[in-house]
């Protein structure tokens, strides 16, 4: 320390945290772990003690000077919105990182985005809602996700996505709402997603949870036309998706069962008749070859 001070310091009061040293005539260099303090306009040098230590349970903000004494509180302006600081005796103010703000000045710590909410710049003095079919389920968002497939979100500022219900579905990230099946698909608990109605089926309206089963004498070539009539030559047990026939030339159908056409009919007895014919004859020939015995 040097005795050959020629002017006592003009410190009066300590800086508080949140508060920070930044007077135009006045800089604070570190030399040595010792402090110095240039003031300009009077030209005048003086060395200070090092920083001051925690005190009663706070930190004290300022340096202190060889009179114990801290700098002027007026030298030490708060924080602006948007900025912090935990410390005392700092020469600047923190940024609060994203997903942090503050919208107070002299700010000790920065606030936490809400869920629902993010920012994701520094020095924010307010944080923003998540748009439509985004969320943000925790604090301290520096971004909104998209919600995923098969879940929407209507509303600003989500905490979560809500699943599509029975019969919609959503496959897009990031859906404000649901859209209903369309006619021949359905979609049931469990699902991801709309699926085709099986061969057989039938679901002819929008948002279908399930499809029916084709009932019993109809058919459903398509899953989005109603049922349609079975012909009356035809076969339609439930769950057809087309009509089953008789063999049209030689079958016909009777009841639920198919039996021979008359022309089959026919035409097997002249095939029976035919055979019986060419077998008697066969038989009556060798017969008589027997009867005539061998030549002498």
């Amino acid at each position: 320390m040097t005795s050959s001070l020629r002017a006592q310091p003009l410190c009066l009061e300590r800086c508080r945290a949140g508060e920070t040293l930044s007077a135009p005539d006045l800089r604070w260099e570190r030399e040595r772990r010792t402090f110095v303090r240039h003031r300009t306009t009077e030209k005048m040098l003086e060395e200070c003690l090092t920083p001051s230590v925690k005190h009663g349970g706070d930190t004290e903000s300022c340096f202190c000077c060889v009179s114990g004494f801290c700098v002027s509180s007026s030298d030490c302006p708060p924080c602006s919105s948007g900025f912090y600081q935990p410390w005392g005796g700092q020469v600047t103010c923190l940024p609060c990182p994203a997903g942090l703000y503050t919208n107070t000045t002299g700010s000790v710590i920065c606030q936490s985005c809400d869920p629902g909410y993010f920012t994701d710049e520094t020095a924010s003095v307010s944080c923003m809602p998540c748009e439509k079919g985004h969320f943000a389920s925790t604090q301290n968002a520096s971004r909104c996700k998209p919600c995923p497939e098969d879940t929407f979100c209507n509303t600003s500022s989500c905490t979560h996505c809500t699943m599509c219900p029975e019969g919609q579905e959503s496959l897009d990230v990031g859906s404000v709402v649901c859209t209903l099946c369309p006619p021949g698909m359905y979609k049931g608990r469990g699902d991801d997603r709309c699926k085709y109605c099986h061969d057989g089926e039938y679901q002819v309206n929008s948002g279908g949870e399930h499809c029916e089963e084709c009932p019993e004498d109809h058919y459903c070539p398509s899953p989005d036309i109603n049922p349609i009539s079975c012909p009356e030559d035809a076969f339609c047990p439930s769950g057809s998706s087309e009509p089953s026939y008789c063999m049209e030339t030689f079958l016909r159908k009777d009841g639920e069962s198919c039996r021979l056409a008359p022309l089959t009919i026919a035409i097997l007895v002249v095939c029976v008749v035919v055979i019986l014919l060419g077998v008697m004859y066969i038989i009556g020939k060798n017969r008589s070859r027997r009867e005539d015995g061998p030549w002498v």
